[in-house]
């Protein structure tokens, strides 16, 4: 069954250009244990709306949960049901011209055939969650190099303005799985993104008219000792950031929250059509202030 992308826009845009700023596996649970420690994410909450309990689906795991947030739509629908799923082990309710359960690029490109879009990313498994050939740039860094990572999406950011791009960090999984979630070790990588979010933030408002540009920051899952994927909140809930565009600030996210609330919010930013498939909604819808 082919997905209903062919539509047109709903309206003007909120916003020219969105990025979605990922880090794998960041809990919530470092800001809460450590208030003043990670200024520019927390500078980032000041400036609109935030929330640190956007829920999983399950299992709490990266390709299912980055699918979910890209898909707009849970595990059942995009048919990704494990942490390195490289395809759907379930059959895609529906999927797109490229072959898959539509992302947000799939439809940006449907809907803006000249938007200029990106992924930036250090785990290889980020590529098999999205639509590759609907995507302008595909950067596959080093496998673990959040550096190059920050490097890549400062060059790009500059040299080509993207309306959608995604910057994705793996550091903080990769040290929760050897240290433990919420280490002294694990901290300091969170310490590591949050100075990325800073670099990032400063290269974006120089680029961009932020009153036409939005920026999110959120993760797939947390951890509880040194791993993942059940059913405990520690695991599930992550923060979820948005400033930008005409988004008010500092307000807290009072109504519950999903993964696959992402995707629909970013395409609400940018005044486009979200498929029919779609299960999750836009945030925006029930912010009052707005």
């Amino acid at each position: 069954m082919l997905c209903s992308l062919q539509v047109s826009a709903k309206r003007g845009p909120h916003c020219t250009h969105v990025i979605l700023i990922g880090a794998d596996g960041f809990t919530p649970e470092v800001i809460v244990n450590n208030p003043g420690r990670y200024k520019n994410i927390e500078a980032l909450m000041a400036r609109g709306l935030w929330t640190f309990e956007s829920r999983s689906v399950l299992p709490s795991s990266s390709a299912v949960n980055w699918k979910t947030m890209l898909s707009g739509a849970g595990s059942e629908m995009h048919g990704y049901t494990e942490w390195n799923s490289q395809v759907p082990e379930v059959e895609p309710i529906c999927t797109d011209k490229w072959g898959m359960f539509p992302s947000v690029f799939a439809v940006v490109r449907e809907q803006i055939p000249s938007a200029e879009t990106g992924v930036i990313f250090s785990w290889e498994g980020i590529k098999y969650v999205y639509e590759n050939d609907a995507v302008s740039y595909n950067d596959q860094c080093k496998e673990g190099d959040d550096h190059q990572v920050l490097n890549d999406a400062i060059n790009y950011i500059s040299a080509k303005k993207p309306n959608l791009l995604f910057v994705y960090f793996s550091n903080p999984d990769e040290v929760g799985h050897q240290y433990g979630w919420c280490s002294k070790e694990y901290n300091e990588s969170c310490d590591t993104i949050d100075a990325y979010v800073g670099k990032l933030l400063a290269v974006i408002e120089s680029n961009f008219d932020m009153s036409k540009t939005a920026v999110l920051f959120s993760s797939d899952h947390g951890g509880v000792d040194k791993g993942h994927g059940g059913k405990s909140m520690k695991e599930m809930q992550t923060p979820l950031i948005i400033v930008g565009g005409r988004l008010p600030k500092n307000v807290k996210m009072s109504f519950p929250v999903m993964r696959y609330d992402t995707a629909p919010t970013i395409i609400d930013l940018l005044g486009l059509k979200e498929p029919d498939e779609w299960r999750g909604k836009s945030v925006l819808k029930f912010v009052q202030t707005l």
